[in-house]
């Protein structure tokens, strides 16, 4: 059995305006569902498989891509965060939860 998707939604800004060029290669990488610009084409949000890829892969991709990320004491913040939140969440989704009321066979 195929485990489910666990997407994710981040947007990013950056340093410069995306062409699409840029975009399309974007698109095309494994573990990317959408990629979507906006405000001036200096902002984007790409929608991503958390158990593909994480934040940080997203980001080395979008600097492959030509399309260089916002230095800016906020964007940075926003990217820490994030990444701490995924990190998170990946971690919660490799966790085999089990109901107190489930006995176990060994005690």
């Amino acid at each position: 059995m195929t485990e489910p998707r666990l997407t994710m939604s981040r947007a990013f800004a950056l340093a410069a305006p995306a062409d699409e060029a840029s975009l399309s290669k974007l698109r095309s990488t494994a573990g990317i569902a959408s990629v979507r610009a906006g405000a001036g084409m200096r902002r984007i949000e790409v929608c991503f498989d958390l158990r593909c890829l994480d934040g940080t892969e997203v980001e080395r991709t979008l600097r492959l891509a030509g399309l260089p990320l916002s230095d800016g004491f906020f964007a940075r913040l926003s990217r820490r965060w994030s990444a701490f939140r995924e990190k998170n969440l990946r971690d919660q989704s490799k966790i085999e939860h089990r109901c107190c009321s489930k006995w176990s066979e060994d005690g």
